[in-house]
């Protein structure tokens, strides 16, 4: 699906997506080398010249200068992502596949994880403060006192 250099950007851009959306380690697996070798994608994302070349070749107008300023934008992506060729059919690829994932998985234990703890943190300390100030509008509204407390149903609030 990456052998055309628009359907490799368009690929490319959704795979930045979603890592920015999730905020977790990836790892781009290109799949089927055995049927289609994945050293030219690799060498589009290692070498932003040998891309432009590709796209002058398909000559493709406006969606080739498009997809030439996006290339520019993901070079910061293509340097920090881990990605490997693999293949189910004659197992090539597996066992660094398996290493991508144990680096994933220790980025995420190790930068990942304090950060996704530190967010929901600051969510339950956010939500806590609406409560309050919700209680407090509350008694405002009813002209309680601080000592009050207003009962809805059976629990206080």
């Amino acid at each position: 699906r990456c052998s055309s250099p628009t359907t490799f950007m368009s690929n490319m851009l959704y795979a930045c997506s979603v890592l920015y959306k999730s905020r977790l380690p990836m790892v781009l697996a290109f799949n089927k080398i055995d049927a289609t070798p994945c050293d030219t994608i690799m060498g589009w994302m290692d070498d932003f010249e040998n891309y432009q070349e590709a796209l002058n070749a398909d000559n493709e107008g406006y969606m080739g200068s498009l997809n030439s300023s996006l290339s520019l934008v993901l070079d910061e992506f293509y340097n920090n992502i881990r990605r490997v060729g693999v293949s189910a059919a004659t197992a090539e690829g597996i066992p660094e596949l398996f290493e991508k994932f144990d680096e994933a998985a220790a980025e995420f234990q190790e930068v990942y994880l304090p950060d996704l703890k530190a967010r929901f943190a600051e969510q339950r300390a956010a939500q806590e403060a609406k409560k309050e100030r919700d209680l407090a509008k509350l008694n405002s509204d009813l002209g309680t006192s601080k000592g009050d407390k207003v009962v809805v149903g059976a629990k206080d609030l």
